[in-house]
């Protein structure tokens, strides 16, 4: 929930499945906070809310990345985006998604080549989540002690 930038009385899975099922509404939130408008919030919110169902495709093409991304008032360690929506995740031992933003909002980004996965406690990663082809064949001999053998075969 912290995602969409203001407070909700939904519990954490409640609101997991509203936004799954696509019948997240505005009226799921808490508006108030010190200093601001409620009309921007929820202008924000709306931005956000159109944002979620994006998040699926993240994986696909022309994913850039930035390290050390700011926006108003949240830093962030780094932040991804598709060009329809940026993602900015924690500075913490297991980035974390912090904020989200709808649009483009990296200043300075960079193409990102590879994404991989591994099960929580394992020490090889055996799923490439997203994979830029032209660049891959680089990057396979510098990762081979990370991943499970066989992954690019």
């Amino acid at each position: 929930m912290h995602l969409i930038g203001v407070n909700s009385s939904l519990s954490p899975n409640l609101f997991f499945e509203k936004c799954f099922n696509s019948t997240l509404d505005i009226n799921d939130f808490d508006f108030i906070k010190n200093g601001q408008d409620e009309r921007m919030i929820r202008g924000y919110v709306r931005k956000k809310i159109n944002a979620l169902p994006e998040m699926m495709n993240m994986f696909q093409e022309n994913l850039f990345t930035e390290e050390r991304f700011i926006k108003n008032h949240i830093c962030c360690s780094f932040a991804t985006s598709n060009n329809s929506f940026t993602v900015g995740f924690t500075d913490t031992k297991k980035a974390r998604p912090k904020t989200l933003l709808k649009g483009n909002e990296l200043k300075n980004p960079f193409p990102v080549d590879m994404v991989l996965r591994r099960p929580r406690n394992a020490m090889l990663f055996d799923e490439v989540v997203f994979v830029n082809n032209d660049s891959a064949c680089y990057y396979i001999d510098k990762i081979k002690e990370i991943i499970v053998e066989n992954l690019f075969d």
